[in-house]
């Protein structure tokens, strides 16, 4: 399926990345519970035949913190966005099948606080990552006439 998830907090798809040649659910998820921020997780698992979508909904993750103090998150200020070929911003409220194969690239911001203050200025440091990401998006929700797919 490729990608079957982005949202403000959410990026799920299913890929095969350990040469083994076994296709998995990759799950990234904003947990909001974790304390004393939240934090992002991500969780690998044995992709399920059937829908993706419905699989990884159902499907039991198997979440390991990845990254704590996590600032953003939020439909205001996300941490994954994704954009078609023209660079235009895919919204996470439309992501129909042809929306998903569309998709070109997607965003990576991450806020991050340190838990430790700095004595010197007597703040709690901050820093940003961000990257974007090109797909090679050989979707299978790729329909025959739509721009993306193989």
């Amino acid at each position: 399926m490729g990608l079957i998830k982005v949202s403000a907090g959410d990026l799920w798809f299913e890929a095969s990345n350990d040469g083994s040649g076994t296709v998995y659910l990759i799950q990234y998820h904003l947990d909001t519970t974790c304390s004393p921020l939240p934090c992002l997780r991500r969780a690998q698992t044995v992709k399920l035949a059937g829908d993706p979508l419905a699989n990884a909904t159902a499907q039991v993750a198997n979440y390991q913190t990845e990254l704590d103090n996590v600032l953003n998150g939020t439909t205001a200020n996300p941490i994954f966005q994704a954009y078609d070929t023209n660079g235009n911003l895919i919204s996470p409220t439309d992501m129909s099948n042809n929306a998903l194969a569309s998709i070109n690239s997607v965003s990576i911001t991450i806020e991050v606080q340190s838990p430790t203050l700095d004595p010197k200025t007597k703040v709690y440091p901050t820093v940003t990552l961000f990257s974007t990401v090109k797909l090679n998006n050989c979707s299978a929700a790729w329909t025959s006439d739509y721009l993306m797919g193989c």
